[in-house]
This record gives C-alpha cells, structure tokens and sequence, in this order.
C-alpha cells in the first residue's frame, strides 16, 4: 500500500495503492503532496514493483519517509532483488529522513541492492532489524553510508552479526556524530563487538538517548569500555542491557557509570544477568535520585530476600517510579514485603501513580501474598499484579529444600485506588 498524508487522499488521509491497476491510476492522475509511503507487509514481484517504483519517482520530490519493511516475502532470490532493485532506484532522488527495510531478507545482496535508497545524504533514521545481516551484510552497510554525519538512529535487532558484524557497524557509528537512538539487539555481538561498539559510540556520538544491546553475549568483559561510554552520557532516557550476561561484575561497573551520569534516566532494563544481592547494591547506588526513572527491570536474576531488601533501600530516591519487574528471582515472603513497604512509602507513589509490582514466579506464600495486598491498599498503590507464585506449601517445601514446581495461579490484579481486591 501507498499512504499519502494528504488530506484530500482519502477520509482517513491515506492513500492506498493495493493492486497494479489502482497504482497507475493514480499515476496517471496528479499527485498531491506526500511525504510519507508505506509499503510494508505487501509483497512485490517485478511488475508491481515496476509500477510502485513509477510512483515512488513521481512524488519523490517531497517524500522524507519511507517504510519498505517485508516487501519481498515468499519472492524466490532473483526476484525478490529485482524488485528491491526497482524500488530503491525510485527513491535515489528524494530526500529521505527515515527508510524502514526491516523483515525484508536482505543479507548482503539485498543490502547492496536497496543502495540508493540507503545512500542518502540527509538519512536521519534507519532500520534492519531481522534482515538477516550477517558479517558481509554489516560490511556493506558500512561501505554504502561513507557519509553518516546526520544519522542520529539506527536499529539492529534479530540478525546473525556476530563479532566480525559489530566491528563493521562500530566503523559507522564512529562516523555518526548525530547518533542519539542505537539499537542492535538479538545480533550474536559477544565481547569483542561490544567492545568495539562502546568505543566507537564513546568517540562518535556524545549525546546518545536510547541504547539498546539486549540479548547479546556481552559478558562482563564489555564491561570497561561500556562504562566509559556510559559515564559520558548527560541525556541518556534509555538503557537496555538484558540478557546481556554482564553477572555481577559487569553489572557493578555499569552502575557505577551510571551513579554520576545519564540524570535524565527514565528506563533501566538489567534482566537476566545474574544480579545477586552483591550487584543489587551497585544497582541502588546507580538509581539513587534518578528523579525520572520510570521503570526498572531485574526479572530473572538472583536477587533472593536480600537482594529486594537491598533495593528496597533505593526506592524511597524514586519518585517517578511506576513499573518495578522483580519476577523470577527466588524471592519469598520477606524479601517482597520488603519491596512492596518502600514503594507503598513513597509520598509520590500517590501522585504519580504506580503501575506495576511483578512478582510472578517466586515464591511467595498465600499468606505473604494477602500481606503483600494490605500493604499496598494502606500506600494507595495502584495496581499489584502477581501470576505462577508458589502456594503456602510449596513455600515451604522450597524453604525445606524439597524440588517443587511452581503452582499457576490465576493472574491477579489489585486495584486499590478503587478498592478492588
């Protein structure tokens, strides 16, 4: 489909272009102003991209947006090239700001064959996320962009990158002096990557606010240049290290980049990498008066009780605070009344509205969770929310050190500002 932002377009101010003879249509008609296409989710052949590409040449005086992502499902190689080919060759005039090629399975040959449409002087913002970029797939995006100066956002996500792959991406992001939104996330980057991306985004881009390398083999080797990195950011809104396999020690050095930095902080995502009640600490002297901090993530770790009551301790510096994620970290009754007594003590808690307390799979007995329901209605907690937590006897079993599998309860919601529970 085709969208056009204009509002004589349609009711709705889209332009939808579904079929060959609907395209020439309007071709052949004139064209109003349209700085935004989507094609996404439309799989092109040869003749439809033939005629999207018409379209594309017509009005690409004054496009700036382009979404291509998924355009070539199910095409056999050749084809699915071609029709990239034709497509992206349309778009080489316009001045495109942002272009989505994700979904698409590109690997090196489909990057090279959408190069006009990446070669674009003022590109602001692009995404390839799950396009399958291997090592010669990174390094052609790297030789396509040779000028990337105005660059300030690039997605990477579900890709076969690797090691190899990020020292590619690091040679562009050291280019990408605007880069203020990086994303490479599920792409196999293990130490050596990291390394390279930290240091690449330490050296080219001093204003970075989102950054998101989630569900790669960092480990807590990365750890050095990633602090260093992290320690140099003043308008950083978000980080997102999960599954990152930082353990403790990678943890501590983040946090400690963290404690003079990044004031404007609003997500911290730290799942899944083996926090114990030790990294707990580094985490609270890291948050301590994030005045914006609204969500924290340490599902999946190895807080137990003392962990929560460690980070129990920082909450009170919070007040923004409205989703705190502490699922599946073996956490019991104390460790979780612990938690709930210092969010539910927070004068902002009433103000600004808490959202989420997740507590799903630890184990929690009945009678801690009654507890945990009390505790919040007295602080005017919004919402508490507890799924998959161990019944009282399976409490017990736990603590007697007898295997127990965990007992689904149905998912309850607590809404105590209007007194239902």
């Amino acid at each position: 489909s085709l969208y056009c932002l204009h509002p004589a377009c349609s009711a709705n101010g889209r332009l939808h272009l579904d079929n060959t003879a609907a395209a020439k249509q309007h071709v052949d008609g004139s064209m109003p102003v349209l700085p935004q296409v989507r094609f996404s989710t439309k799989s092109f052949g040869i003749d439809a991209a033939q005629v999207a590409a018409e379209a594309l040449r017509v009005v690409a005086g004054t496009l700036e947006h382009a979404d291509m992502s998924d355009i070539i499902a199910g095409r056999p190689e050749n084809e699915a090239l071609e029709a990239l080919r034709l497509m992206s060759a349309a778009l080489a005039t316009a001045q495109l700001k942002h272009l989505n090629l994700s979904d698409n399975a590109l690997g090196e040959k489909g990057v090279r064959a959408a190069a006009p449409a990446l070669q674009q002087q003022g590109l602001e913002f692009l995404s390839l996320q799950n396009v399958g970029c291997s090592v010669h797939a990174c390094k052609a995006i790297n030789e396509l962009l040779p000028a990337a100066s105005s660059l300030a956002g690039l997605h990477l996500f579900n890709n076969m990158s690797g090691d190899e792959g990020a020292h590619h991406i690091a040679k562009l992001l050291a280019r990408s002096t605007a880069m203020a939104d990086f994303k490479m996330a599920s792409s196999r980057v293990g130490p050596e990557g990291g390394i390279s991306i930290a240091k690449a985004l330490l050296a080219g881009a001093p204003a970075l606010m989102w950054l998101d390398l989630s569900d790669n083999p960092l480990t807590e080797e990365v750890a050095p240049a990633l602090s260093a990195l992290l320690a140099a950011q003043t308008n950083l809104k978000y980080l997102n290290l999960n599954d990152t396999s930082l353990t403790d020690e990678g943890v501590t050095g983040v946090c400690k980049a963290l404690t003079g930095s990044a004031p404007q902080l609003e997500v911290l995502e730290l799942a899944l990498n083996e926090i114990t009640p030790t990294g707990a600490r580094s985490v609270v002297m890291a948050i301590a008066h994030k005045q914006q901090l609204t969500r924290l993530n340490l599902r999946e770790n190895e807080l137990e009780d003392a962990g929560a009551a460690v980070l129990a301790r920082g909450l009170a510096t919070l007040p923004a605070l409205k989703v705190l994620e502490l699922c599946a970290n073996q956490i019991k009754r104390p460790g979780a009344l612990a938690v709930a007594r210092a969010l539910a003590g927070r004068k902002e808690a009433r103000i600004t509205g808490f959202e989420l307390l997740a507590l799903d799979e630890n184990a929690i007995s009945q009678e801690g969770i009654e507890q945990l329901r009390q505790v919040l209605k007295v602080g005017q907690m919004l919402h508490l929310t507890m799924a998959n937590l161990c019944c009282s006897q399976c409490a017990d079993e736990l603590l007697a050190g007898s295997a127990c599998a965990l007992l689904p309860m149905k998912a309850a919601m607590c809404c105590i500002a209007s007194a239902i529970c």
